[in-house]
């Protein structure tokens, strides 16, 4: 029996990059959820109807959402989270919040693929 796929929620506003991280994420066998706002991720965390989220990418530069709110209001889930923005806030401010990557964009993929391979390994011990 096959074991399932790593389900990954992606947050963000910018549709383009959503679906560049879908359609690569995908290809090296992630199951993605995308999400263009914290509010929609948020319900979707909280659903008990749903496959457990084993990380979460997301961006922290919302129209309603500052980055530390963005970051509160996901954390208390207990999923590892990597940040993707695209205004280079600082990682110290990120890293203040405990995530597991900070990433600017653009970024080259393999990097993000690196990272997420490497956290979904601590998930699963």
């Amino acid at each position: 029996m096959r074991e399932p796929r790593h389900q990954i929620l992606v947050v963000d506003n910018n549709h383009e990059f959503c679906q560049l991280m879908r359609d690569f994420l995908t290809r090296i066998n992630y199951d993605i959820v995308v999400f263009n706002s914290v509010e929609e991720a948020v319900a979707r965390l909280k659903s008990p109807q749903q496959r457990e989220v084993e990380l979460i990418i997301t961006e922290l530069h919302f129209r309603r959402t500052t980055p530390a709110e963005a970051l509160s209001v996901l954390q208390p889930f207990g999923v590892p989270i990597i940040v993707v923005t695209s205004l280079d806030s600082g990682p110290d401010s990120a890293n203040e919040h405990g995530v597991a990557g900070y990433f600017v964009k653009p970024f080259p993929l393999s990097e993000i693929a690196a990272l997420v391979d490497g956290q979904l390994k601590k998930v699963k011990k």
